[in-house]
């Protein structure tokens, strides 16, 4: 049981961390799910399974799931073969959810690092005082201030976290089945 929360923790913040390098939000149809601008693809928790990923340019490194960048947007390589982030970029996590034993590949993270991009209307480029009057009226609550360069709001199962030069969406998703990856 160590082990799966350790890996649980381990796996969110690796989204969180590298996530910063991409992640964002589209209509679900789930009431439950945030509304965000036109601008996204996709929406966070919304259901890809008939999508079609061989158009995206897949991002490597995630175990238990995929990472795609957004349309448009293409990595470099670096003299040792691996991916470089472009500077500004959206990326998406697809994997189970709301459990890892779900056999659906729904949208669970989203990292945003184009100011170009908005979600409730704020991009990277918004004042705090902005991001927090927004994410209030949203219905989303603080969660943490994190440091002077990051804040974090929730709601159900999604957090927000606005840190410089990034916004990451993370959907909360379950190991009710201990999965190992």
């Amino acid at each position: 049981m160590k082990k799966t929360i350790c890996l649980l923790i381990a796996i969110l913040l690796f989204v969180i961390i590298t996530g910063c390098g991409g992640n964002a939000d589209a209509e679900t149809g789930s009431s439950d799910a945030p509304n965000t601008e036109k601008s996204l693809e996709f929406q966070i928790c919304e259901n890809v399974d008939d999508v079609d990923f061989s158009k995206y340019v897949q991002r490597y490194g995630l175990v238990g799931g995929r990472e795609y960048y957004g349309t448009g947007y293409y990595p470099t390589m670096d003299e040792n073969g691996q991916q470089i982030d472009p500077e500004k970029c959206v990326i998406y996590t697809v994997t189970s959810y709301p459990d890892y034993a779900d056999n659906t590949r729904c949208i669970t993270g989203i990292t945003i690092t184009d100011p170009d991009v908005t979600v409730y209307g704020l991009s990277i480029d918004s004042p705090e005082e902005t991001i927090k009057s927004v994410m209030k009226s949203n219905g989303f609550e603080l969660v943490d201030t994190g440091s002077q360069y990051s804040v974090s709001f929730g709601k159900d199962d999604v957090t927000f976290v606005f840190s410089e030069g990034c916004i990451s969406i993370i959907a909360k998703v379950t190991n009710k089945n201990n999965i190992v990856f």
